[in-house]
């Protein structure tokens, strides 16, 4: 016993000590386990929302290990899709008003209905602009002068006094041209006319599209 006490001694600890370790390697084991679980189980939480068409919440976990640069990952997927879908939807409202627009003029059976489908035309295209100021003008043939028609977001006075021959102004030269022109800063363009009527309307941005019909101009739109 005496010889052997020692080793009786060595074997008793590592006995001892083999067990506590052993308990507290499986409890880490557990611990570790069930946090890799749960937050795994967050990401399929996640991949279901997406998939179920939530592309507003986010995924977060802030840990930066395996599963935390996954979920980085899944959070960047959503942020694209969410992107994505916002523009899908944004050229679908387009497309639709556009059709609209279309079938508005498609059915009109002659020009006794012209002012409500230029209207119709003329708000959808704000609209779609997300503009509150424009009109169309449209192009008189024998003194080949564009003036007015409907118009949105500008005073009579400006109406009233903002005409301009086919080729002069911003409006006459997209006519003549018929090719769209945009500008930064018509009050400072030396292109655009009536220059006290343009200030005193505050108008900046602007847009003049031709309107054509085939080969013929008809008018133009502007979006200011």
């Amino acid at each position: 016993k005496e010889a052997l006490a020692p080793v009786y001694e060595l074997r008793q600890n590592l006995l001892l000590f083999g067990s506590a370790f052993l308990i507290i390697t499986l409890f880490t084991v557990v611990v570790t386990t069930r946090d890799v679980v749960g937050r795994i189980r967050m990401l399929i939480s996640a991949a279901r929302r997406m998939a179920d068409g939530d592309l507003v919440s986010p995924v977060v976990m802030p840990e930066k290990d395996e599963v935390g640069v996954l979920a980085q990952t899944f959070e960047e997927m959503r942020a694209k899709l969410k992107t994505s879908y916002e523009a899908l939807e944004q050229k679908t409202e387009e497309l639709s008003s556009l059709l609209s627009v279309s079938e508005t003029l498609s059915r009109l059976p002659d020009l006794s209905n012209l002012d409500s489908a230029l209207v119709t035309a003329l708000d959808r295209t704000l609209e779609i602009m997300k503009a509150g100021i424009g009109g169309l003008m449209l192009l008189q043939e024998e003194k080949q002068v564009l003036y007015y028609h409907v118009y949105r977001g500008l005073s009579e006075d400006y109406i009233q006094g903002m005409w301009c021959r086919l080729g002069e102004g911003i409006a006459g030269r997209g006519a003549q041209s018929g090719a769209p022109i945009t500008v930064a800063d018509i009050s400072q363009d030396p292109r655009a006319t009536h220059a006290e009527l343009i200030n005193k309307e505050n108008l900046r941005a602007f847009a003049s599209v031709p309107l054509r019909s085939k080969e013929k101009i008809l008018g133009v739109l502007n979006i200011a």
